[in-house]
């Protein structure tokens, strides 16, 4: 997977399958320098494996050294994209009923504790292959993007994401519960060609 190091939305994220397709991917994206907001995007690429999967994210939250919180899983549940770029979320649920849910939490927890992350809301993304292993994709020390954090988490569990990282930041002490009977779902409106939505 080739990506823009800094870009947002999943523009410039490509599936990469060739010598030829990474020339070209290089070539095609030097020119882009600024993204849609005017930030300048950094030069060079991230090269990523590809790991074929349903895609999952893991929303954690955590009081300067105190215990981590999970919660909840979030479900990616369908992209938008052409080719090899169908990366660009267009549906989500949070929270999901996951299989694997414990085991992701346990190896990411594991992940944000030799990065040494000690406080924040978190959003972790990963997969989990066929043979059922958790591959981690991205670990972003921020809420997820997309209002999943700042609106459908907290619908969802009553917890004030944006708040906690200010708090978090401030060094406070996290009053934290979790309740489990919310949820919700962001789905996104996606046209084929360009134009004006009425």
């Amino acid at each position: 997977i080739g990506k823009l190091q800094n870009a947002n939305d999943s523009i410039g994220v490509v599936r990469i399958d060739s010598e030829s397709e990474l020339r070209t991917y290089w070539q095609s994206w030097q020119g882009y320098t600024h993204l849609s907001t005017g930030q300048k995007v950094m030069t060079g690429f991230l090269l990523e494996e590809y790991i074929d999967g349903p895609e999952f994210s893991l929303e954690t939250v955590q009081g300067y050294c105190q215990a981590r919180q999970v919660l909840g899983v979030t479900a990616k549940e369908d992209f938008v994209g052409e080719g090899g770029a169908a990366f660009t979320e267009l549906a989500v649920t949070f929270p999901c009923e996951m299989t694997h849910s414990e085991i992701a939490a346990d190896l990411i927890g594991q992940a944000l504790d030799s990065l040494g992350v000690t406080c924040g809301v978190v959003h972790t993304e990963f997969r989990v292959t066929a043979s059922g292993d958790i591959k981690i994709l991205e670990i972003n020390p921020r809420m997820a993007g997309d209002m999943l954090g700042s609106h459908a988490v907290p619908k969802a569990t009553g917890v004030d994401t944006a708040g906690a990282i200010v708090e978090a930041a401030l060094g406070n002490e996290l009053r934290i519960s979790v309740r489990d009977q919310g949820a919700a779902t962001i789905v996104g409106l996606h046209a084929t060609r360009e134009g004006v939505f009425r």
